[in-house]
């Protein structure tokens, strides 16, 4: 009998212990779509979804992992709207327009609007043809907001293949003429005109083959809508004459968000801008066979969602049932609010296109949040010329709009004092009093450049990774692309910044992850004025935002200093001894600046100096290098750090620089709790048996 009892209670705290992962496990609280469907895709059984619904009348959505559509054709203007799944605060929308009738006066195979067919192009043609009485002239413009008022949805169905495998989801919208509010010359003249949006999402990627040339497409699983348009029996006016179909692309984000621009062909297009005449474009690569306009992240340069056109369309004899595969060729402009693209169409009774849209979450994976773990979340964004760089503990946003490129930087959680470091001027010097740094009297004439005479292009963000292709930080650059001084056209500049998530060792120096930014400065191509000159690179170091309560201590290479102090000559900062260049405390808080005297000079070793002079709230500090033939690359370094007793105080409270073991700290909560649970468990029965 006590056996048992010991049992039972074992017995029963097993299967408590057992049960404790499933009760703190989240529950679900999804709410799927009126009709879903679930496929595998791959080996490993992972199972993706799409989920798609008819909401009410002329709407319609789609999900997958990747990709969100909706479809409204409630207007007569059908809409389609889509966005990443999980970034839904930017939306892209093309809507279908009208379809127009023009002649390709200029010869381009594009839609220009002053090509639109009127009604001296149909008279021509009828007189040339021996007729004589006057036809009657309807509109070119079929508009489809007043053309077709409603649009009959098919209803959703399985996309199959040969072997009846279920392989994606269809949907047709098709264009209802009986709804139309045409006068009564163009509703005679359209009654018979047939339109049909045949959509299609695949499960995974297919290869679209184009009889009768064997022509192929790649289309993305879960990433990309075909629309399959189909138009039949439109009232030509002349023989001569092609069809324009326009989409109206457009992008909606937040207001927060303005991260985006679009382009075509890697050129960047102003939708705000007005164009009095329409571009022909074409893909920039005959063997990619689409034309693709494309919404870019201003953040990491990598491309969110498109719009394409192939680049072929089937042109189908109704009376003969003959096939042939035609060029389209694509035109835009831009109205101050949309990006107008015509898709251009040959003479035909029958057409078949498949524009594309899609997304691609690569941009969204690397842009806003670039690392999360131990130390929490590093953000960044860039908008207006404006670059922002956040971790946890360090904060550091540029400037480069026109102006010196400047930096300033604080403490990410107390901003008590804000630190900034601008890049002034560059200034070729003869060492006279040979201690190889720079004094204003040393100038070589006319040889100084600023700043604000060069042009900055910023390069957007991109994720540093290691041999295992783990992300360990983060890197961005400012590139001069123009100089406005005659002297200097060939002149480069590069200012490459790096930010690490943990201590990392480059090159020999060890950089401070989360509060350091490394530089490496490199510049080309300096048309020196003599041979024996050297070169200064200025930075000014100030400060802001500080009370009157605390004083500001400046210390360089050891030696205190007074920021009001007024010094005559430049001094050269000297040996550190192991000092950092140039240290600014403030209360707590200390900001720093600090670089190696080893320099690369031409593919070889060299050695950079300094020297400083202080003026009112500012320290000017001038990193001197050697002659050089081509360029020289220097790493200096920015950084914030609080007083040693401050960081042990916080570590003894918090934890913080206490690391778990690897094999601990990566199992699951609710199973270290249960494995926790299961020793007491394992006690009891112990001390119950051994009362017993």
């Amino acid at each position: 009998m006590k056996i048992k009892n010991i049992t039972i209670i074992f017995a029963a705290l097993l299967i408590v212990t057992l049960a404790l992962p499933l009760l703190t496990a989240p529950l679900s609280t999804a709410h799927p779509l009126a009709a879903k469907s679930e496929v595998v895709l791959d080996e490993d059984k992972e199972t993706h979804t799409i989920e798609y619904e008819s909401q009410e009348e002329g709407v319609v959505i789609l999900k997958t992992d990747v990709l969100t559509i909706m479809v409204n054709t409630r207007s007569g203007l059908p809409h389609f709207k889509w966005w990443v799944t999980e970034h839904n605060d930017t939306v892209y929308i093309a809507k279908f327009v009208s379809m127009i009738e023009f002649i390709d006066e200029n010869g381009d195979g594009a839609f220009q609007y002053n090509e639109t067919v009127t009604a001296e192009d149909m008279l021509l043609q009828e007189s040339q043809q021996g007729q004589q009485e006057t036809p009657k002239f309807w509109s070119p413009v079929f508009p489809f907001a007043q053309g077709g008022a409603l649009w009959n949805f098919s209803g959703f169905y399985n996309l199959t293949a040969e072997n009846n495998e279920i392989i994606g989801i269809g949907f047709d919208f098709q264009l209802n003429m009986n709804s139309t509010t045409l006068n009564e010359t163009d509703s005679i003249a359209y009654s018979d005109l047939y339109v049909l949006l045949r959509c299609k999402i695949y499960f995974e990627d297919v290869e679209i083959e184009v009889e009768p040339d064997k022509i192929y497409y790649n289309i993305s699983g879960l990433a990309e809508l075909k629309v399959d348009i189909i138009i039949e029996n439109w009232p030509w006016h002349t023989d001569e004459s092609m069809l324009a179909l326009r989409w109206d692309i457009t992008v909606e984000e937040e207001p927060k968000q303005t991260c985006h621009c679009v382009r075509m062909h890697g050129e960047e297009i102003d939708v705000n801008e007005v164009m009095e005449n329409e571009r022909p474009i074409g893909p920039k690569d005959p063997k990619e066979k689409l034309t693709k306009l494309e919404f870019v992240s201003e953040i990491t340069n990598e491309t969110h969602a498109y719009f394409g056109a192939t680049t072929d369309a089937l042109k189908i004899n109704k009376t003969t049932g003959a096939k042939e595969v035609v060029s389209v060729t694509c035109s835009y402009r831009t109205d101050g609010n949309n990006i107008r693209f015509y898709i251009a169409y040959p003479h035909s009774e029958r057409i078949e296109h498949d524009p594309i849209i899609g997304v691609t979450e690569k941009g969204y994976e690397e842009a806003g949040k670039v690392f999360s773990g131990r130390h929490g979340e590093t953000h960044y964004e860039y908008s207006n010329g404006r670059v922002m760089l956040e971790t946890p503990v360090f904060t550091v946003q540029v400037t480069a709009m026109g102006e010196v490129v400047h930096f300033q930087f604080w403490n990410t959680s107390d901003p008590e004092i804000v630190y900034h470091v601008k890049f002034v001027s560059i200034v070729e010097f003869v060492d006279e009093n040979g201690d190889k740094t720079y004094q204003s009297n040393e100038i070589v004439g006319e040889s100084m450049l600023t700043f604000p005479s060069l042009t900055w292009e910023f390069s957007g963000f991109q994720n540093i990774t290691n041999a295992n292709g783990e992300t360990i930080g983060v890197k961005f650059s400012f590139n001069s692309s123009e100089v406005r001084n005659p002297r200097q056209r060939d002149l480069e500049i590069d200012i490459v910044c790096y930010m690490f998530f943990e201590d990392t060792e480059v090159d020999g120096l060890l950089v401070n992850g989360l509060t350091e930014l490394k530089f490496t400065i490199v510049i080309r191509n300096w048309s020196w004025t003599r041979e024996d000159s050297m070169l200064a690179l200025r930075w000014d170091i100030s400060w802001s935002n500080v009370t009157e309560e605390k004083d500001i201590k400046p210390c360089v290479a050891g030696r205190d200093i007074s920021p009001s102090e007024e010094m005559t000559e430049e001094k050269p900062i000297g040996d550190k001894e192991g000092r950092r260049a140039l240290e600014i405390g403030y209360g707590e808080q200390l900001g720093y600046f600090d670089f190696t005297a080893t320099i690369i000079v031409d593919g070889g070793e060299g050695e950079a100096t300094a020297s400083y002079i202080t003026c009112e709230d500012c320290i000017k500090v001038f990193l001197c290098y050697p002659h050089f033939e081509t360029e020289v690359t220097h790493d200096p370094i920015v950084g914030l750090t609080t007083t040693e007793e401050t960081t042990a105080e916080e570590e003894e409270a918090t934890g913080e620089g206490v690391t778990l073991p690897e094999t601990i700290a990566g199992i699951p909560t609710m199973y270290l709790v249960g494995g926790i649970f299961l020793v007491v468990v394992i006690a009891v029965v112990m001390a119950v048996k051994k009362r017993h």
